[in-house]
């Protein structure tokens, strides 16, 4: 509700904004309150719809209000104020009233900025937030690509692991050869000793020996093989893992640098909103 104190007292030009502020109001976007006031006190005020300022018709104008200064300073002024005042955060812009060239009071339009004082604390929380993730994203990168290279140099060691195991296969082949050669060489040993009778007999136990070697040999070899085949499985599914590994790494690489384009681009958004909520 208006609050107004009796009309037709004033001079022309206040008494003419008097009867427009209530329509002047009503052109603003924003909610608006509107105080008239002659060179010592508030002679007229009209609030906004919710935004109402604790003054009314006869009360005088404090020295740090921006009417006050206007109208002593000859001047408009347009200034963002604290919440000293009236208790809450404010923008107050006021120009001087002329009649007949001397100044005779002045208007003020005073809206409301606790809203966009929360959206900059908002835009600031949002913005630590997004400050800390990006240190936390960066980390991970570190991270991952720490991993990517801990992946080729298994993959190396893979590699050369099965190299070994197949010049390990080469020297059991030829292990084996060499106890086949010996089994045979102790069968016919054993057959000429037979042959030899009596005199052959040393000749024979010597065979036997050579036999049972070239047995336990073919033996050892074929534990040795059985080995090699289960360790060159393992290390050709570690390959797979290892190399599995790499390509998670990597694309976690990839993700995390979209992730830091896409917080580059909100931080933006958040420093244009704080610059806006900050110059309005």
């Amino acid at each position: 509700m208006e609050k107004t104190t009796d009309k037709g007292k004033y001079p022309n030009i206040i008494q003419t904004f008097i009867e427009i502020a209530p329509y002047m109001k009503h052109l603003s976007v924003n909610d608006t309150a509107i105080a008239i006031a002659d060179k010592e006190k508030y002679v007229s005020f009209y609030p906004g719809k919710e935004l109402d300022f604790p003054v009314k018709p006869g009360d005088m104008l404090k020295r740090e209000t921006v009417v006050y200064r206007c109208i002593k300073n000859r001047t408009s002024l347009s200034e963002r104020m604290g919440s000293e005042l009236f208790g809450f955060p404010y923008i107050a812009m006021a120009t001087p009233l002329y009649e007949e060239g001397e100044i005779v009071g002045g208007v003020v339009f005073l809206q409301s900025t606790e809203h966009e004082e929360r959206l900059l604390e908002m835009a600031e929380a949002i913005s630590e937030g997004i400050g800390k993730l990006n240190t936390f994203s960066a980390g991970v990168v570190q991270e991952a690509e720490g991993l990517s290279s801990i992946g080729e140099n298994l993959d190396k060691m893979s590699c050369e692991a099965l190299k070994y195991a197949s010049g390990t296969e080469e020297i059991t082949s030829v292990i084996k050869r060499v106890s086949s050669q010996s089994n045979l060489l102790g069968l016919n040993a054993s057959i000429e000793a037979a042959r030899s009778g009596v005199a052959g007999k040393g000749f024979a136990v010597v065979a036997e020996e050579i036999r049972k070697l070239a047995v336990s040999s073919n033996e050892s070899v074929e534990n040795i093989e059985k080995m090699l085949k289960d360790i060159k499985e393992i290390n050709e599914k570690m390959a797979i893992e290892i190399t599995n590994i790499k390509k998670s790494a990597e694309e976690q690489v990839g993700s995390n640098h979209k992730v830091k384009e896409a917080i580059y681009s909100l931080t933006e958004i958040i420093e244009k909103l704080k610059y806006e909520a900050g110059h309005r």
